[in-house]
């Protein structure tokens, strides 16, 4: 069986699930990250997050529900090791949030180095599941707000290990 195929499979008896009047609620954690990016002296390595999903209103019988993305950010060195804890978000329809690393609180020693964003998604899955697009970009700016690199990306979560299935 295909990843695709498993995937599908997943969904369809979750759904089945809930078709039959139960309220299966579980959630996996979707990490990805973006490239190694330098970040030199004077400059801020910003990672912004905006939930594009809509509520769901209490129309044709469903149950009004509020969008909400939530997960974390980490930075990583170019050693692979963490700078500081990861900083949480929580994000409604069309709110925004931004997650910042400044140089200064970046340990390089050198005047510039390379920094890794991850970005860690709670999934939620069932029919209580909040609504949840999330859509990230990674900007890094300097003292004078000019921005000198800009990466942005839609992702669709998939579970953790779930690659590795056959």
């Amino acid at each position: 069986m295909s990843n695709s195929e498993l995937f599908f499979t997943f969904f369809f008896l979750t759904g089945l699930q809930a078709s039959f009047g139960q309220t299966p609620t579980s959630s996996f954690t979707s990490s990805w990250s973006f490239p190694p990016v330098g970040l030199a002296n004077g400059e801020t390595m910003q990672i912004n997050l905006v939930n594009l999903a809509a509520d769901i209103g209490p129309s044709g019988g469903l149950t009004p529900q509020a969008a909400s993305c939530t997960g974390n950010v980490s930075f990583v060195n170019a050693a692979g090791t963490a700078i500081g804890a990861p900083s949480s978000f929580s994000v409604g329809s069309g709110v925004t949030q931004s997650i910042t690393l400044p140089f200064g609180n970046s340990g390089i020693t050198n005047p510039r180095d390379e920094i890794r964003a991850v970005v860690a998604e709670t999934v939620i899955i069932g029919r209580s599941a909040p609504p949840c697009s999330l859509s990230v970009s990674l900007e890094v700016f300097d003292s004078s707000n000019i921005t000198h690199v800009y990466l942005h990306t839609v992702f669709a979560p998939i579970p953790s290990g779930f690659a590795t299935l056959q």
